[in-house]
């Protein structure tokens, strides 16, 4: 799925953890006379460094504007909202040939904002608004804190595992570089660090714009649940069928169970004569649960409790939205981890492993 407003799938982001929601109007009718996101401001600040490739380096905004939250990135084009299909509508997002791009994606529609809680739905072209998030965060001083667990949780856990050293600084990703350099936050850095996500009502994500997400061979959902079964993915080809806001959706129960011993499904939409896998939303996450099952997971999969251990403490100490001054802060390590050469023995250089970990940032992805 593409990223929904890091606020839309609470960091979930690792299943179906969502969180945003749409329509409303581009007026000049303000919410109030200066509209605020965090820290007195209406702009926050988002990173994805936690990554073993540095091109997928990646820099968001969101700035509010009225009643509407606007994403901004390096990469534009990534980050253009899923589909949301609920009982009433369909929520089809911005897309390049919409979007204003002096002002940003239109991700969400601000219901209200209010300290730590914020209420949002999807952006949709139709202006439906039945679908709504509940964000709940809390707010932290980064002041002192070291900036690299903190931005990137997954790295910086391999890192120290790795017990690795100024010798290996040249081979490391940029978010371990910014590690060894030691880089903290200043006084007056602050992030929201999210807590949970709430929509109000059950909801499927799915987004046709992304070529694999389409069953291929598949005009309509009996077609997937044939498909499945050949591939023995199911027991008998049989599929859950129903209709929201006329459009047919469908569930397919799969044989095996997962690491916590239920029962898993795969979800499918018809859309334009075509069937798209989908994820299926609702209800209450937390950032706690999420990790806690994400935990569980890499333990059962036989990951390093040390190393396990080691993430887990950082995403339960990682940050969602930063203010101004902790961006600038990690801009600057950005910049210096980019620029600084220091001289290495090869032979000194070790292989980081790259276990498969929840992602806990973005769409609010939580994790």
């Amino acid at each position: 799925m593409k990223k929904h407003l890091v606020i839309t799938s609470v960091i979930g982001l690792t299943f179906a953890l969502t969180a945003c929601g749409g329509g409303g109007s581009d007026g000049d009718t303000a919410v109030s006379a200066k509209p605020t996101l965090f820290d007195g401001e209406a702009k926050v600040y988002m990173y994805e460094l936690d990554s073993m490739d540095d091109q997928d380096r990646e820099k968001l905004s969101l700035t509010r504007k009225n009643d509407l939250l606007y994403l901004n990135s390096t990469r534009l084009s990534d980050n253009y909202s899923s589909y949301y299909l609920t009982d009433k509508a369909l929520y089809q997002p911005e897309t390049s040939k919409t979007v204003d791009i002096s002002k940003g994606i239109r991700d969400s529609v601000v219901k209200s904002i209010n300290g730590s809680t914020w209420v949002l739905t999807p952006y949709n072209q139709a202006g439906a608004t039945d679908l709504e998030y509940t964000h709940q965060f809390r707010t932290v001083d980064l002041s002192g804190q070291a900036i690299a667990p903190v931005v990137a949780p997954t790295i910086a856990g391999l890192a120290i595992y790795n017990e690795i050293t100024q010798a290996d600084y040249a081979q490391v990703p940029l978010a371990a570089r910014i590690l060894l350099n030691k880089e903290n936050f200043p006084q007056g850095s602050k992030c929201l660090r999210a807590v949970s996500t709430e929509a109000n009502k059950n909801y499927l994500e799915f987004d046709p714009d992304i070529s694999a997400t389409q069953i291929k061979d598949a005009k309509n959902l009996q077609d997937w649940a044939n498909l499945a079964f050949s591939e023995n993915i199911i027991a008998a080809p049989i599929v859950s069928k129903e209709k929201w806001a006329g459009y047919n959706w469908g569930a397919l129960t799969l044989k095996n169970y997962n690491a916590n011993g239920k029962i898993q499904y795969l979800f499918g939409i018809e859309y334009q004569g075509k069937v798209f896998s989908a994820e299926a939303g609702g209800g209450k996450t937390t950032i706690a649960e999420t990790i806690t099952a994400g935990k569980k997971q890499l333990l059962a999969d036989g990951q390093d409790p040390k190393l396990v251990n080691l993430i887990v403490h950082n995403l339960e100490n990682s940050c969602t939205f930063y203010n101004e001054a902790a961006a600038t802060a990690i801009d600057k390590a950005i910049d210096k981890a980019k620029t600084k050469t220091i001289n290495i023995d090869p032979d000194s250089i070790k292989d980081l492993p790259q276990p498969t970990i929840p992602n806990c940032y973005g769409d609010l992805a939580f994790c």
